[in-house]
């Protein structure tokens, strides 16, 4: 995976309260991109699916970064999911292979 990027079809100011917001939490380390965005192969109305590297960030703090993150991305879909909560392989083979870091707390 590469250090940060872009997020394929949206601005850079929106990708930039993205960072902001998820550098309040001190809990997340990383932000994965992976899916057709990370992949190159999106559409403009394409959900974004983010992989969150948190393994302690607690359930109410990740309710918060939900609703936070919806509120930037409006009116694009967001998939949050936390890599410690994955439980299918392939799913987390996926985000190795073709995932991009969005955001990472340690450059």
């Amino acid at each position: 995976m590469a250090t940060e990027t872009a997020i394929p079809g949206l601005s850079a100011e929106l990708t930039s309260q993205l960072r902001e917001e998820l550098a309040k939490h001190p809990a997340i380390s990383k932000a994965i991109l992976f899916g057709s965005r990370a992949k190159g192969n999106f559409r403009p109305n394409s959900d974004i699916d983010l992989c969150l590297i948190a393994p302690e960030l607690s359930f109410s703090e990740y309710l918060q970064v939900a609703d936070a993150i919806d509120e930037i991305l409006f009116p694009y879909s967001v998939d949050l999911i936390l890599a410690h909560q994955v439980e299918n392989p392939d799913v987390m083979e996926h985000i190795e292979r073709v995932g991009v870091i969005v955001f990472s707390a340690f450059p």
